[in-house]
Order: C-alpha cells, then sequence, then structure tokens
C-alpha cells in the first residue's frame, strides 16, 4: 500500500487532539492545498489563504450497497470526514454508516461544547473549504502521483462534495438561522464584509442573551433522492450555532449519499425538543447497530430507519426510544417500514421519513 507523508507534525487531527498547531506550524505551510497525509484508507489536508488556515480529514469505511454503487450520485465507500480551523474546533462533520471510524472525532466534538471557539463567526472558513474544492483535484495528484490519486477516490470525493458547496451550505443556514433570530426579535447575524459583523478570530461577538454561549441555535433536516431500481434513500443534516455565530455542520450518509448532496425534505427546530430551549442535543445522532438490510427485515435495518432515529434521538434527546437495537431497528417485519415500491407493488410503505410525530412517517413508533 503506497503513502505518502507530508508536514507530520502539523497533522493535529490523526492525533484527536485540539490545538497542537501553532503559529510556527502554519506559518510553515505554503499558500494554497498542501497533502499532508495519504494513503488509501485516509486523507488529511491543509489550506491556507492569507494567514488563515483550514483542515480537511477523511477516513474510508466498508463499500456501500450495489443499488448505491450503481448510482452515479452516491458513493462506493462510507466515509466518515470533518474540516477544522487550525485550533482543532470543528466546522464540518460526516459519518458514513453506523459508528465512527476514529472513536476520538465525537470526543472531541464534545470537548468544543466546554471549550468553545474565540471566533465570533465562522464563515471564513466555509468559505476556505469552496476556495480549495476549486482546484482540489488537480492539486491532490500533483502531489501524490496519478497512481495514488486515483485509489484515493473515496476520501478525496468525500471532502469534495462538502467543500464544494460548503459556502452555499453557510449562506443557507444563516438565512435558517435568521428567521428564527427574527421570530425572537433579535437583529440579523451579518457575515464578514457586512456592517456590524467581527473579523474571524476575535472574540467580540453580538450580546443576544439565549444564543451566547448556552445552547446555541440547533435544528435537524431530513433530506432524501431517488435511488435507481430501489427506491428512495434519506439521510439527516443537523446545524448548530454555537458561541452565537460559530456554525458546525453535521451529515448522516446512512449508508449511501450524506444529507447536504441530496434536497431537503423536511426540518425539525429545537422548540420541538422534549425540554424546548433548556434542551441541548448531542453533537451527532444515535444510529441502528443492527446489519443493513435494504428492505428493513430479515434483523437487519435500512437508511430509512437511521432516519427515524436520528430525528427521535433529536427531539427525546438520551430518552430517545432506541438504543440502535430496538424499535426501527430491530430487523422485524413491521407494516410500519418504509422500504421500496417495485415494479408498483409496495412493500410495506414506500417513500422516505417526514418531520412528523406520526409512528408510520414520523419520529414515533408504532406497537
Amino acid at each position: 500500500m503506497r503513502r505518502l507523508t507530508l508536514y507530520a507534525f502539523l497533522v493535529a487531527s490523526l492525533t484527536g487532539c485540539m490545538a497542537e498547531t501553532t503559529a510556527s506550524d502554519v506559518e510553515g505551510l505554503p499558500q494554497g492545498l498542501t497533502v499532508l497525509d495519504a494513503e488509501v484508507g485516509s486523507l488529511s489536508l491543509a489550506y491556507r489563504s492569507a494567514d488563515v488556515v483550514i483542515y480537511m480529514e477523511s477516513l474510508r469505511g466498508q463499500p456501500t450497497r450495489e443499488a448505491y454503487r450503481e448510482d452515479a450520485e452516491s458513493p462506493d465507500f462510507e466515509v466518515d470526514a470533518r474540516f477544522t480551523d487550525e485550533d482543532g474546533y470543528v466546522f464540518y462533520t460526516q459519518q458514513g454508516g453506523d459508528g465512527w471510524l476514529n472513536d476520538q472525532w465525537p470526543e472531541i466534538l464534545q470537548r468544543q461544547v466546554e471549550d468553545t471557539p474565540e471566533a465570533a463567526s465562522n464563515e471564513i472558513l466555509f468559505r476556505l473549504a469552496t476556495e480549495a474544492a476549486a482546484t482540489l483535484h488537480a492539486d491532490i495528484e500533483a502531489q501524490v502521483g496519478p497512481e495514488l490519486f486515483g485509489q484515493l477516490a473515496p476520501e478525496v470525493r468525500a471532502i469534495h462534495d462538502f467543500a464544494a458547496q460548503a459556502a452555499d451550505v453557510y449562506e443557507q443556514e444563516l438565512q435558517t438561522y435568521n428567521e428564527a433570530r427574527a421570530e425572537r426579535a433579535l437583529p440579523a447575524l451579518t457575515v464578514e464584509g457586512d456592517t456590524g459583523d467581527v473579523a474571524y478570530g476575535s472574540s467580540d461577538g453580538p450580546e443576544d442573551g439565549y444564543w451566547t454561549g448556552g445552547a446555541g441555535y440547533y435544528y435537524i433536516d431530513i433530506r432524501d433522492k431517488e435511488i435507481y431500481e430501489f427506491g428512495r434513500h434519506s439521510a439527516t443534516s443537523q446545524y448548530r450555532w454555537q458561541n452565537s455565530a460559530w456554525a458546525h455542520v453535521h451529515n448522516n450518509c446512512n449508508h449511501g449519499a450524506c444529507g447536504t448532496t441530496m434536497p431537503r425534505k423536511c426540518l425539525h427546530q429545537y422548540y420541538e425538543t422534549t425540554d424546548g430551549d433548556d434542551y441541548l442535543p448531542s453533537w451527532t445522532l444515535r444510529t441502528c447497530h443492527t446489519g443493513y438490510s435494504a428492505w428493513s427485515d430479515g434483523g437487519g435495518h435500512n437508511c430509512h430507519d437511521d432516519t427515524r432515529l436520528q430525528t427521535n434521538s433529536f427531539i427525546r434527546g438520551g430518552t430517545s426510544m432506541s438504543n440502535g437495537y430496538t424499535h426501527w431497528c430491530n430487523g422485524d417485519d413491521d407494516d410500519t417500514d418504509i422500504s421500496v415500491n417495485i415494479w408498483g407493488f409496495e412493500v410495506d410503505q414506500s417513500g422516505s421519513p417526514d418531520c412528523s410525530s406520526s409512528c408510520r412517517r414520523g419520529y414515533n413508533f408504532c406497537g
């Protein structure tokens, strides 16, 4: 197995520690993209623009099922990914399957609750990710060579898929955030370059009570798409605004395409959670732990079962109905399962989950 390692001393993400880079380390990085570490199964990159640096990392898991592999818009492997700033604070995470490939990643996210980023706005980090995506493929290939670059296709794709849309995602979620702020008669949050914003790296953020420190503003959406000869695939994306203006996006992929790569179907807001304003959800959500089954039977679960468990755990928190082996995940042939429609014949229910409390299509369970 071929491996390329450059600037190994900079790869704080590989050790699982936050804030391991120093100013001198960052100054040693050239402008543009640098491949820090590359081998089949993992890829770590840095991108520097002026004096701001972001780190992007992906880890390859198991192959996706054949129906997904036959769909050009779906990945061939379940890949985890994350993007951080130079101090190790996370602004994007992705979980390809039912568990993290590196168990230190969620631990770092949880520490970020107490050790909040100082920057009032991280809009620039999303913008740099999209800037890096423009030449990402060519830059990586030039540094690792054509052979290894070809072998790294799943890892590159996971990073590029989000990086290419990162700036747009931030803009879309900022609009959602500001709609919620308007409901509370709070002023709209602006981004860098607009009047009233503060520069990245400053701790002088807006003071607006509930959204300063504390739980922040959070919500989850359900996304879905059609899969050729398979029915529909669904997944979720969770968003949190921490320290007033630090955005974090988490994609669940549920064994196929990841949330933000698909159209948004519907949305659950923070005020739908069990304890309303006082409830702080986990950074990432529960998934089923039984085996995968496209039909959601035979002891396994499908993507829609994961989606329903994720929305249930968002709403109910620690009192979520399933521990990953029961309810939607149980693998029983329930008539409330959402599976597929084959040649016009409905197997249980076709389609995808919706944002409701329904026990047939929503986050509650029948029986």
